[in-house]
Order: C-alpha cells, then sequence, then structure tokens
C-alpha cells in the first residue's frame, strides 16, 4: 500500500521500470545523498502545491501496481509459461 509520494536520492541503479523525476517521485541530491539549496527548493515547491504532490502520488502509486504489484510479477509469470508452452 502506498500512503506518500517517493522522495528519493539520484541514484544510478538501475531499474526494470524506471521512475521519471517529478512525475513519479521527487529525485533530490547527488549520487552520495548530498542534498543542497536547490534541492530543498524543489521539496518546497511540491508540498506546496497540493495539486502537484497529489498527481506525484497518484502517478507513482499507479506506476509501482502496474510494474511492481504482485499481479504485476503473476501476470509476467503468466505471459512467460504460456510463451514457452507456444513453441
Amino acid at each position: 500500500m502506498t500512503v506518500a509520494p517517493m522522495l528519493r536520492v539520484k541514484s544510478d541503479h538501475r531499474i526494470q521500470f524506471p521512475r521519471q523525476d517529478m512525475v513519479h517521485q521527487v529525485e533530490v541530491g547527488d549520487y552520495d545523498g548530498n542534498i543542497n539549496r536547490n534541492d530543498v527548493d524543489k521539496i518546497l515547491s511540491v508540498v506546496t502545491n497540493a495539486d502537484l504532490l497529489y498527481s506525484i502520488y497518484v502517478n507513482g502509486a499507479e506506476h509501482m501496481r502496474k510494474n511492481y504489484s504482485i499481479e504485476a510479477y503473476c501476470t509476467y509469470a503468466r505471459e512467460k509459461i504460456e510463451r514457452f508452452f507456444q513453441q
């Protein structure tokens, strides 16, 4: 269950279904986790804009449900099994 928009420090880790900054999450800092004044201003601009905050929350939650939920994993497994038996 998602309860809040994602605030994430920049990372060079590759994920199967990448999230987009200011669409699915709020990405701040550098790769070492250090944040600066611009990052704080970015966070404040999101939390003071209810529509943007809600949009990031909804888009992020939907992205996680679509790509990383148990249903998504089951769909992936079912498609692989079906493809295997169709060969």
